[in-house]
């Protein structure tokens, strides 16, 4: 299990320098070459992604960044499906709340993940509703399909 620790923690390292390593690049660009998209009033950025461990557990981790501070940020819906032939069918839902953690009040960013035990030989994915708003029913929401493993 500390094993599994170490290597989880090792890849999310890797993926913070990653991105941060991106965000430089993008920085040393001169300002008439930069584009400053929104995805929406309330959500800046935003990604979701899956991994699975060695035991078969499906970790699917999301990150999102307002547009400022807002309301209530976070995931609102995780859906994880499992493929099922040539089609995906659900097999658990994941509904966010601030309770669980998955929704965040008052900030301007908020990253998360939750954990799926799945089954040996089995491909999994997640579909993940990313919500950015002035409340916890009030804004936006855009929809991100991870990568399958």
């Amino acid at each position: 299990m500390k094993n599994k620790t170490i290597r989880l923690f090792g890849l999310l390292c890797s993926l913070i320098l990653l991105a941060s390593a991106s965000v430089s690049a993008y920085a040393a660009l001169p300002s008439e070459e930069k584009v400053s998209p929104h995805a929406s009033a309330y959500l800046t950025a935003y990604t979701a992604w899956a991994v699975r461990s060695s035991s078969d557990q499906v970790y699917v981790y999301y990150d999102v960044t307002g547009a400022g501070t807002v309301g209530c940020l976070g995931a609102k819906l995780i859906v994880i499906e499992m493929k099922d032939g040539s089609k995906w069918t659900p097999v658990k839902t994941y509904t966010g709340t601030t309770s669980n953690g998955m929704l965040f009040l008052n900030n301007n960013g908020h990253g998360g993940n939750i954990v799926y035990q799945g089954t040996s030989g089995t491909q999994y994915r997640a579909i993940v509703t990313i919500f950015g708003g002035s409340s916890t029913t009030n804004g936006d929401s855009r929809i991100v399909t991870t990568n399958t493993v």
